[in-house]
């Protein structure tokens, strides 16, 4: 049998901004050497704690078998948050239902922004739609899924994008929807990011 006293700090990471999902339980430690796993309820963390990369303590209590409550403490790595563009990616290729003479739907993912990468224009009768399909290699990945970011900006600045994210047992996707400015046209794409 062993007394607790002390507990072992949780360590967690987030990204500047983000809110990290801190540990259920810590590690009480025994003055005789023993080790065991106690539930811990958080402190609210302070206002701005994640607001610039370095590490905030957090404070909580963990509680012993017999209600012993013991001080814990969470270390929060904060970093700078990182970007991929996918469609960057090698082996990643765009395709279009239509496309006016001189351009080509390569180029909108070729990174460069300054320029006319793909039109649909063409002189008399138009088409009611067209469709750019992009096609990703492979899937996105990260080290911590369940802490990645998904963003999507439209082509079209007046359509609105809707980001939700969806948390299922074994994975974590978001769906992307993005709505014409006058509500004729939705497309919907889901987002799953595979661990590294």
């Amino acid at each position: 049998m062993d007394t607790f006293a002390a507990t072992e700090p949780g360590r967690v990471k987030t990204f500047i901004g983000g809110i990290p999902e801190l540990p259920a339980t810590v590690v009480g430690l025994g003055a005789h050497g023993g080790r065991a796993t106690l539930p811990v309820t958080w402190d609210p963390a302070p206002p701005g704690a994640f607001d610039r990369a370095g590490v905030a303590t957090l404070t909580g209590v963990a509680r012993v078998l017999d209600g012993t409550a013991l001080p814990a403490t969470a270390r929060v790595q904060v970093t700078e948050p990182g970007q991929a563009n996918a469609a960057l990616a090698d082996g990643a290729s765009v395709t279009a239902t239509f496309t006016e003479s001189g351009y080509s739907p390569a180029g909108l993912r070729n990174g460069v922004t300054a320029e006319k990468a793909w039109s649909n224009w063409r002189s008399g009768t138009q088409n009611p739609s067209e469709t750019i399909t992009v096609t990703l290699a492979g899937r996105p990945t990260s080290a911590r899924p369940d802490r990645a970011v998904v963003t999507a900006t439209a082509g079209d600045p007046y359509a609105t994008v809707h980001i939700a994210r969806e948390r299922g047992a074994k994975r974590t996707t978001w769906l992307v929807t993005v709505t014409s400015e006058d509500g004729s046209r939705t497309r919907a794409y889901r987002v799953e990011i595979a661990r590294r």
